[in-house]
């Protein structure tokens, strides 16, 4: 009996082992599906940014005017951003 008990004890000592370590497991994965996105998210908008340059040399504009353009863009969305808070 007590040996049975000893084995079911070790055996419970084992399964929380576990849990613990399919916990940490669980939370390194989804730290990286997070990175993952937020990679992601950041090459869609580099595409994004691509296409609008190239629409924008189509249309005829220099690239020195097409980069001016993208900067005043990018410092009104800061500033928009700023008033928020």
């Amino acid at each position: 009996m007590k040996e049975t008990k000893k084995k079911m004890g070790d055996r419970i000592w084992e399964l929380e082992k576990n849990v613990g370590e399919l916990t940490t497991c669980k939370r390194e994965v989804e730290k990286q599906l997070e990175e993952s996105q937020v990679k992601e998210k950041s090459a869609i908008d580099e595409v994004a940014l691509l296409n609008v340059k190239a629409d924008l040399s189509q249309m005829g504009f220099s690239k020195e005017v097409v980069d001016e353009k993208i900067v005043d863009e990018e410092e009104n969305e800061v500033a928009v951003g700023e008033n928020d808070l």
